[in-house]
């Protein structure tokens, strides 16, 4: 692959990045930007395993899933268009998320996941490198070890470099190739579960698993991904869905004054403005001002600017 090539009206960019059994590249057609994927490998199961990553792709349409376009072969290399995309969940959260970003790329992932498993296909390895951006949209990527769980046969082999992410694998995948091979929705949960803390602990590995390392709310949720037996998980993504909403709802977006100053370096001066009102308006002003008056001086200019009506 070269730059400047034209492959069926695709002009290829620049790459973008390179994997175990694939390349990505930035390519343009009539002005737009796509990225062009190609399996590098001559090897029959991986090329079996990438044209049925493109079949995967294009069973299901859901926003939070990222699109592939069509296929193809170039020198004898395999390859399909997709989305592209601007970073990765794992790039955001080492750049620092608020808790209201949390929580709304976490629901989008889980919405995608719920999306995947009603087409019954089982991903196989969800994680944040494999949650893309686009456009500002949580997208789940790379279902290069998925499977439809109804049709597909196993005749593709198994490796232990093929049975997910080790951080993100549920532990039955460790005792044998069946729950492997057969995919299973519970498998997604607990990689999900190890998604999520990784989110919500601004980017401790799941092998660390920690309470300490989260907000004592949504740490059982978290917790029930992740057990060890698949039936004390939650059985369905929605289950996970249902049960994130109510610790969001149940919790404000910042309990302090003092919490969102710690955060105020994340939020935009209208975001910091309309929380800090919300704390004031909720305990009636005073309460809340008094104790805090040292940081809300801090914030006040980005109140008054942003709100000037809000003096008085």
């Amino acid at each position: 692959m070269k730059k400047e090539v034209i492959i069926n009206g695709y002009t290829v960019i620049r790459k973008l990045g390179e994997g175990g059994m694939a390349s990505v590249w930035q390519v343009e057609k009539d002005g737009k930007c796509y990225a062009m994927k190609v399996c590098n490998s001559d090897d029959a199961d991986l090329k079996k395993r990438f044209q049925r990553e493109y079949r995967l792709m294009t069973s299901i349409d859901d926003i939070h899933v990222l699109k592939a376009y069509e296929e193809g072969e170039y020198n004898g290399r395999l390859y399909f268009i997709e989305e592209k995309a601007e970073c990765s969940l794992k790039d955001l959260v080492e750049r620092g998320l608020t808790t209201k970003q949390k929580y709304q790329y976490s629901l989008q992932v889980c919405h995608g996941l719920s999306a995947i498993h009603q087409m019954g296909v089982s991903h196989r390895d969800i994680k944040p490198d494999n949650v893309l951006l686009v456009n500002g949209v949580a997208k789940i990527s790379d279902f290069g070890i998925g499977r439809f769980v109804e049709r597909d046969t196993t005749t593709i082999t198994v490796t232990s470099q093929s049975m997910g992410t080790y951080d993100y694998a549920a532990p039955e995948l460790y005792e044998g190739e069946g729950a492997f091979k057969e995919g299973s929705p519970t498998i997604d949960i607990f990689a999900l579960g190890s998604l999520l803390y990784y989110v919500f602990s601004d980017g401790s590995l799941p092998r660390f698993f920690n309470y300490r390392q989260v907000s004592a709310d949504i740490f059982p949720v978290l917790q029930k991904c992740r057990e060890i037996s698949p039936s004390d998980r939650y059985q369905s993504v929605d289950e996970v869905i249902v049960a994130i909403h109510k610790v969001k709802e149940a919790k404000s977006r910042y309990m302090t004054m003092s919490s969102l100053y710690e955060d105020r370096k994340k939020l935009s001066e209208a975001e910091l403005a309309e929380n800090a009102l919300d704390l004031l308006y909720a305990s009636g002003g005073l309460s809340e001002l008094i104790p805090n008056f040292n940081i809300f001086k801090a914030l006040w200019p980005a109140v008054i600017h942003s709100q000037p009506n809000c003096a008085d």
